[in-house]
């Protein structure tokens, strides 16, 4: 009898909560479809210090990349608060107040111009390439302009057969030996003590087939890109690295309530795969790299979630009235009014996040701004235990699986599993989870954080 498999050797531990966070920004995190839900929870605070802070995100690729380019360019039209320079250039984006991308890698003694394509074979395919992309994090620090966050955008390199190219530069159809190669790329990045300044991102691939191979798409296609979208996953996680996880903003819907999820019988197995969901389908004229302005938008808002966390944001929802970003308001707030106070754009102590009233401000800091903040006093979401980090889902059969359980809270939580497969483990007193699995499955697990003040669970 045939049965229904998951990728072989790792458990995958049905995440069912709605509501979890990482832990500090020293810690990898995962941007996916959950960061698109909790965009509007971003304090203003992380989003003016990615700006501020002249946060600089090399974003390179080929045609995919522009979903996020112009993602990123029409959340800026929408909203002014996340104003955004893109050029291929690094010489022109002098922009201050702004989050700046390039999309290029300086090669030959030149950034590029234009629209200036980067695939594997640019990025981490070959030796080559591997050094290219070193190479170009050592200009730009020569330039006195560091890149913060590098990612290499996916195009049809895993989904597509014969796509991606070896270490000889001859096309070949995705495996487990580029896989590798590309894992050892973003590791090596990471561990280079001449770039550090650099965050190098694991990034899954994209799901979508276009008008390529409609009978493997729901097939060997699309089973080889779930597959190996899992293993970037896995090592991210393995490595404390930062995902962006792309394939997973574009297998949910808009609405974040569905994923698309096919099934392909290959004769031993039937396979789950998790493709991009139709809500993204392109229309006639989308200018957004073989999707719609519904995905550039959730991939902008994924950006910007994951750039504000990289800017030090520990995941706290915004609470109104809060300029200082700790999600609380308190006299630090009003010592930041007070230094605003009568302000108004273009005086130096104007400071944007200060100007609250009426609706989301009006030009001045003032009684109204200050009623704004006297509403939210001491509303202080660290009191009861509240569990902060995100789950880890995934674990390799015979191989530890750790979860380091965070929590916020006053006095400091304490932890317990309430549900929890035999022999795994919890520290009651850091949260950190430990056990090695013996068999593939499906296990639940429920987690508790509690102190004298409430408790918070997590179900995964």
């Amino acid at each position: 009898m045939r049965r229904r498999s998951r990728i072989p050797a790792i458990i995958f531990l049905c995440a069912i909560v709605a509501q979890a966070y990482c832990g500090g920004s020293n810690q990898g995190f995962v941007a996916d479809h959950r960061a698109v839900r909790e965009f509007g929870e971003i304090p203003g605070h992380w989003i003016e210090k990615v700006k501020q802070d002249r946060m600089l995100v090399q974003y390179v690729g080929e045609s995919h990349s522009v979903q996020l380019h112009r993602g990123i360019e029409t959340l800026a039209g929408m909203d002014p608060n996340y104003t955004v320079q893109i050029n291929s250039n690094l010489n022109i984006l002098t922009g201050t107040d702004v989050l700046r991308v390039l999309r290029s890698q300086h090669e030959g003694g030149n950034w590029g111009s234009g629209w200036s394509p980067v695939g594997e074979e640019d990025y981490w395919a070959n030796e080559t390439a591997r050094l290219l992309t070193e190479d170009s994090a050592l200009q730009a620090i020569s330039q006195g302009e560091p890149i913060s966050v590098s990612i290499f955008a996916w195009c049809w390199d895993i989904i597509k057969p014969g796509a991606c190219y070896d270490e000889n530069n001859v096309w070949v159809t995705f495996n487990d030996e580029r896989r590798d190669a590309y894992l050892h790329a973003i590791a090596r990045f990471n561990n280079n003590p001449n770039i550090n300044r650099t965050i190098f991102v694991y990034h899954t691939a994209v799901t979508d087939d276009d008008y390529f191979n409609p009978v493997g798409y729901i097939g060997p296609d699309g089973w080889r890109v779930t597959r190996y979208n899992n293993d970037i996953r896995v090592a991210a996680i393995a490595n404390d690295g930062v995902l962006f996880d792309q394939a997973d903003i574009e297998n949910w819907n808009v609405d974040n309530t569905e994923q698309r999820v096919e099934y392909w019988d290959d004769g031993e197995a039937v396979r789950e795969l998790y493709l991009k969901h139709h809500d993204y389908d392109p229309n006639d004229g989308d200018d957004y790299g073989h999707a719609n302005s519904a995905l550039g938008l959730r991939k902008a808002k994924a950006l910007w979630w994951l750039l504000a966390r990289v800017a030090g944001w520990d995941g706290c929802h915004a609470v109104e009235g809060d300029v200082t970003g700790d999600c609380r308001v308190d006299m630090l707030d009003y010592a930041v009014i007070a230094k605003a106070w009568q302000a108004s754009p273009g005086l130096p102590n104007w400071d944007v996040l200060c100007d609250l009233a009426p609706g989301g401000g009006d030009g001045v800091i003032d009684l109204r701004d200050l009623g704004v903040v006297a509403s939210g006093w001491l509303v202080d979401p660290y009191g009861s235990a509240v569990i902060t980090s995100r789950p880890v889902t995934q674990a390799i059969g015979g191989v530890a699986y750790v979860y380091d359980v965070q929590a916020t809270g006053e006095p400091d939580p304490t932890y317990a599993l309430v549900v929890n497969p035999a022999g795994m483990t919890i520290d009651p007193n850091s949260g950190l989870i430990e056990w090695i699995p013996v068999e593939s499955g499906d296990y639940d697990v429920v987690v508790e954080a509690a102190n004298s003040k409430g408790s918070d669970r997590q179900e995964f």
